[in-house]
């Protein structure tokens, strides 16, 4: 907002000590013409009294519209007549004041609501909490259309939507904390909304002994059909006093709105605590149902809903029963959600699934599921743990080699009997999804002496026409380090059909070098794949190819967060301005998957120089999973040593000090 120009006549009252000055320009102000109105106003701010501003705020209501817009618009530089105004004696001041904030829609003014929810006049009370209640409901309608930093109001000026969560959050935990002063549900309902900001607040309130607020919130649940609640009514249930009402409200959840927003906050599952609470829920959906619903959801949303219905499909059987009609769903990310549902299910009802999908022919998930039954069968019939192998030790001694022949005895085939026990090669392709990526290294690097026809067997995995197998022959191959020995198999890989095994076949070039590796590295870079591409970001990095600060530079505007982070990460030791400024970038970036990539940079780094902007991120980024990763960064750059950032200085840099040095 432009300030209007003074008039000559009004400026010279700028600096006029009589607050009769004041007094006059205020009985003025409605007669005025649009210009000189707002004019007038910029003179009273400009004076700063505090009387005067009150009384400005305290005809609120009773001015023309377009004035009221215009104190609207000022009503940051009119805060301390606003603070006046609503500890005022009189009841149309205050209101007034409250009317004033909920047409400007300041969420800096939010915290004098809480003052005035507070307060002794029900009328006030009413009139506080409706407008704390307005300004969460657009502040919630705004995030969920998509809205980011910066964002204009209806008055034209710039919002911040993450420090405006925080000042209405700060408003809102101090109404819940005097909750027995007011007994205001729209001021709790609005908490509610902000869950992930007032969660503190109201678990504090929760824990206090006969507090009403329990009964207010279960009410809530009983009452309210709200998509902006499913945050709200999934983190109730690691909350005793009010889960029972919690899982009843998800239970009846019909609405697809409401289910759309459940999905959306699926990642509170990652709790513990909230899951094993979701077997309360006893979901009374049928299969077709469920079906139903998740055809009308956009497809993350589904893929998600797999994980609520796994959690809140009451019993075991009944949860394999939804799952396995869900699983005819054409969506193949839901059907993949399912197939790692049923994986994490150690049954027989689970097996049976299984098996069924594993004996699909042309089916995508197929091998998957395989993999799933020969591992659980491999487990079912292994001795006891103080009798398996390691896998550091394939192929080590003679009586190692018969406790690991003895294991794999016991294996049976599902349709053909009993077979004879794997080799080590075998051993590792069979454990290899159950393995730890140390493990993993082990084990590939013990057979590079234990295997003679290690490269043949190799060879043909690599040449497999299972994809999977592909992937893990070729990561076997970089364990046991015989890249450059199947340097024909890998360059034939990094055209393969499916990216998995390209981006796998992409990064072994930086281990085999040479004209054609830099030349198919260049070529990866151009991959319809974003994995693909990333790994050869950093295998451009690895060999040093010509013109690599070009090519890397290239990258930071790559629509891949992952591929735009690996620039980032090779460029800041070279090219530290620009790195810099494309990192700087990353974390400002309305997209939470380049500002997760950025935090991996600044987590792998040490970067101690953007210590501010994580900070930042801790606090007032708007998704949760940025604020949980900046924290533990923000923690772990804390608890580092400080030479280990000075490592991470650019190389320019550290020149630049050694030839300094030699000239001292």
């Amino acid at each position: 907002m432009n300030a209007a120009p003074i008039p000559v006549a009004l400026r010279l009252l700028v600096e006029e000590k009589n607050l009769a000055a004041d007094a006059a320009i205020i009985e003025a102000l409605p007669s005025m013409n649009a210009s000189a109105q707002g004019a007038a106003l910029d003179v009273l701010v400009k004076r700063a009294q505090p009387a005067a501003l009150a009384a400005v705020v305290a005809g609120f209501s009773s001015f023309d519209a377009p004035l009221r817009q215009k104190i609207a618009e000022r009503l940051k530089a009119l805060h301390h007549g606003v603070r006046m105004a609503i500890a005022s004696s009189g009841l149309e001041t205050r209101l007034a004041a409250i009317e004033a904030i909920r047409e400007s829609q300041d969420a800096g003014c939010a915290y004098l609501l809480s003052d005035a929810i507070k307060g002794r006049c029900p009328k006030t009370r009413e009139m506080a909490a409706l407008t704390l209640h307005e300004m969460t409901a657009r502040h919630v309608d705004r995030i969920s259309a998509g809205v980011r930093n910066p964002a204009p109001n209806s008055h034209g000026t710039a919002t911040n939507e993450a420090s405006t969560a925080d000042s209405l959050a700060e408003a809102l935990s101090k109404a819940i904390q005097s909750w027995e002063l007011h007994f205001q549900p729209l001021a709790l309902e609005a908490s509610l909304w902000l869950g992930d900001r007032t969660e503190a607040a109201l678990t504090k309130k929760l824990s206090e002994s006969h507090t009403k607020i329990v009964h207010a919130i279960n009410d809530l649940f009983a009452t309210k059909i709200d998509w902006r609640l499913a945050g709200a009514m999934l983190r109730a249930l690691a909350h005793p006093a009010i889960r029972s009402s919690a899982s009843k409200a998800l239970a009846r959840a019909n609405d697809p709105a409401l289910l759309a927003a459940i999905c959306e906050d699926a990642w509170l599952l990652c709790d513990a605590e909230i899951v094993h609470s979701c077997r309360w829920i006893q979901d009374a959906r049928s299969s077709q149902e469920w079906c139903t619903i998740l055809a009308r959801l956009p497809e993350a949303h589904a893929a998600r809903a797999v994980r609520f219905i796994d959690a809140a499909g009451g019993s075991p059987q009944r949860r394999i029963d939804v799952l396995r009609a869900v699983l005819d769903a054409e969506r193949p990310a839901v059907r993949r959600e399912v197939l790692w549902r049923l994986c994490e299910e150690q049954s027989e009802a689970a097996d049976s699934v299984l098996r069924c999908v594993a004996g699909r022919m042309g089916d995508d998930l197929a091998e998957l599921a395989l993999r799933e039954l020969n591992r659980r069968a491999l487990r079912a019939n292994a001795p006891s743990a103080s009798m398996m192998v390691p896998p550091t030790t394939i192929g080590a001694e003679s009586q190692t080699a018969a406790v690991h022949a003895k294991s794999h005895q016991a294996v049976e085939d599902d349709h053909n009997g009993s077979q004879a026990p794997p080799d080590e090669i075998e051993y590792l392709f069979l454990q290899y999804e159950t393995l730890s990526l140390d493990e993993r290294r082990r084990g590939g690097a013990a057979l590079r002496g234990s295997t003679p026809n290690l490269i043949d067997r190799l060879r043909d995995k690599i040449r497999s026409s299972q994809s999977m197998d592909r992937v893990k022959a070729l990561q076997i191959a970089s364990f046991a380090g015989v890249e450059r020995e199947l340097d024909v198999e890998i360059f034939a890989a990094v055209h393969d059909r499916e990216a998995a095994v390209r981006s796998a076949a992409v990064t072994l070039l930086a281990a085999i070098g040479g004209a054609t590796a830099n030349r198919l590295v260049r070529a990866a870079l151009n991959d319809p794949d974003g994995r693909v591409q990333a790994n050869a970001v950093e295998v451009v990095d690895k060999l040093g190819t010509p013109n690599q600060a070009s090519v890397l530079a290239e990258k930071l505007e790559s629509p891949h967060s992952r591929v735009r982070a690996n620039a980032v990460k090779a460029l800041l030791r070279t090219d530290l301005r620009t790195a810099g400024g494309a990192l700087l970038g990353m974390l400002k970036h309305p997209e939470q998957t380049h500002r997760l990539s950025a935090l991996w940079v600044v987590e792998r780094l040490d970067l101690r120089s953007v210590f501010g902007c994580i900070e930042e991120l801790s606090v007032a980024d708007p998704n949760p999973r940025v604020r949980m990763r900046a924290s533990r960064v923000m923690r772990r750059i804390l608890s580092a040593p400080v030479a280990n950032s000075i490592q991470s200085r650019s190389a320019a840099t550290r020149q630049s000090e050694s030839s300094v040095e030699k000239r001292t």
